[in-house]
């Protein structure tokens, strides 16, 4: 398990407390509303970061790998239903209005065989006129290789620094970052690795093809739809719908 989602959970909103989840969850309800969204998955839920804002309008359920980041969902969002499953082979014997997966965590799929593999199992998990809707940060058009980040936070006994790297790996990418944590006076270095599959705009869209959604792309969390992929780094949310005409 990554170090991120293990030794490190207790501060991942702490990492990510900068993200604008009013703003995504508000986008996603847009959809929700023309779709007639009653009862959502969000695969790779970890934190319930999103779920918070959605619990109250939806009956929502959640899937993430980690139990640390689970455990922190299941204190955080009262409503929701939480189970750890992984996003490429889960079943829970029932069906849903809306899949979600956010923040690019599509993206550990690494190769076509288990993308298509993963999108074939949220269309079995989705009602006819079913949407999914997913975004990616990670794209071979605007991946840089070699591009370096510096992030962290002090708050009262601890103070986070933490490093990035991500680098090409043939059709995939490594993000590795390296964190020194310290908690009152005691301090700890950490390292941990993500390998993301790095799919292009048009890939991604013939994987949802081939798994049987019909899809459109749009630039970031607004309506306007992809002509041309940029090779400027920005947001992709990609939304299939089952069995249904797109509205």
């Amino acid at each position: 398990m990554r170090v991120l989602y293990k030794e490190l959970a207790k501060y991942y909103d702490l990492i990510y407390r900068n993200k604008d989840y009013t703003l995504e969850t508000e986008y996603l309800h847009k959809f929700f509303k023309r779709y007639n969204v009653r009862k959502i998955l969000d695969a790779a839920c970890g934190t319930g970061n999103h779920d918070i804002y959605l619990v109250g309008r939806y009956n929502v359920t959640g899937i993430d790998l980690s139990k640390e980041l689970l455990k922190i969902a299941r204190k955080k969002v009262k409503g929701a239903t939480y189970y750890q499953m992984n996003m490429k082979n889960f079943n829970l014997n029932k069906k849903f209005d809306a899949v979600i997966c956010m923040f690019s965590a599509i993206a550990y799929n690494t190769n076509m065989k288990e993308l298509i593999k993963t999108l074939k199992n949220f269309y079995n998990h989705l009602n006819d006129r079913g949407i999914l809707i997913f975004d990616i940060h990670f794209n071979r058009e605007s991946f840089k290789d070699g591009y370096r980040s510096v992030d962290g936070f002090d708050i009262k006994n601890v103070t986070l620094a933490r490093f990035g790297l991500s680098k090409k790996i043939d059709r995939r990418c490594r993000v590795s970052f390296s964190y020194l944590l310290r908690e009152n006076s005691k301090f700890k270095y950490l390292k941990d690795s993500h390998i993301l599959g790095m799919f292009s705009v048009k890939e991604y869209s013939k994987a949802l093809k081939k798994a049987g959604f019909r899809a459109t792309v749009y630039n970031g969390f607004t309506m306007q739809k992809v002509k041309k992929p940029s090779k400027l780094y920005k947001d992709y949310i990609f939304i299939g719908v089952k069995n249904g005409i797109w509205i």
